[in-house]
């Protein structure tokens, strides 16, 4: 603790767990960077507290991470997508029963706009799509520099796989795709109020240009180049 500069516990802590929640907004599993466990010690009259332990990030983990596939998703995955749609419903995205179901996957494979991650037991974990919808690319706030654009949507990532920089995978493999098709910008909308995902976003490049209301909700409009 003294060799990083800090003279007492309690600045040394507030700074490991402001770097705890910089992962989280990241994407970053907290886990490969930080210990599950704490190593007790003694400070003064038998007081104990809680020392956090850095680790190196495990290699087994990493290897597993890189054993996941990115596919342009088929039909036959339609239903596991749905059912991946609905572990969201009615979070910080305000997703419903109506919102995104079966006509929304039909619309983005007719398109072949949705794309999914799948583990090694080949069961999806991730999704997401480039939208394509008139009201939104209606919006004055996008930058007409960054024309031809397209919107990303849709992005979801398995609970139990969240924070383990899924999300950021995701975004960075269908940057690459638009960019293959001529594509220099990139929008989202973001619910309101969501502030892990506007957090995340941010991290990743996004800026934020504007706020609009489209479908009775109120959105934060995203841009970034690609």
């Amino acid at each position: 603790m003294g060799c990083l500069g800090y003279t007492t516990w309690r600045r040394f802590k507030d700074a490991i767990n402001r770097a705890m929640e910089s992962c989280k907004s990241a994407e970053i599993e907290v886990s490969d960077h930080f210990a599950d466990a704490v190593k007790m010690v003694e400070i003064g009259s038998n007081a104990v507290r809680d020392v956090l332990i850095f680790r190196e990030r495990k290699q087994q983990k990493k290897g597993e991470k890189q054993m996941n596939r990115i596919y342009e998703a088929k039909r036959e995955d339609k239903q596991e997508i749905l059912n991946l749609y609905r572990t969201m419903l009615y979070g910080p995205a305000d997703w419903s029963e109506d919102y995104p179901n079966e006509k929304t996957i039909e619309f983005d494979l007719s398109r072949n706009a949705l794309f999914i991650m799948k583990n090694t037991e080949g069961q999806i974990i991730a999704a997401i799509s480039i939208d394509a919808d008139e009201e939104v690319e209606k919006l004055a706030c996008w930058n007409k520099e960054l024309f031809p654009s397209a919107e990303v949507s849709r992005l979801c990532v398995r609970e139990d796989m969240q924070n383990c920089g899924l999300a950021k995978e995701m975004m960075h493999f269908v940057f690459d795709h638009l960019k293959k098709e001529g594509k220099k910008g990139v929008h989202i909308l973001v619910k309101t109020g969501h502030k892990i995902a506007l957090a995340s976003y941010r991290a990743i490049g996004f800026e934020t240009v504007g706020e609009c209301n489209l479908f009775g909700k109120d959105f934060v409009c995203m841009e970034k180049k690609i």
